[in-house]
């Protein structure tokens, strides 16, 4: 909103759509989906004692609706 110096949201939202920037909350959903990922990759004990817990937040993540 700073950088165009606007107070409307609707505004930001379709820059941020024509300019194919995701909004904050999208980047970081995705990066936390891509570290999961990897995290389930590895062959390390200690991840693979965490493997159900990794695939049910992956899930939640997937499943969530956006608007």
């Amino acid at each position: 909103m700073k950088l165009f110096r606007t107070g409307s949201v609707a505004l930001v939202e379709d820059c941020q759509r024509f300019l194919s920037f995701l909004p904050v909350s999208y980047q970081v959903d995705v990066r936390t989906a891509k570290f999961l990922q990897k995290y389930k990759a590895t062959e390390k004990r200690i991840c693979i004692l965490f493997g159900h817990e990794v695939d049910r937040q992956l899930r939640t993540l997937c499943t969530r609706p956006y608007i």
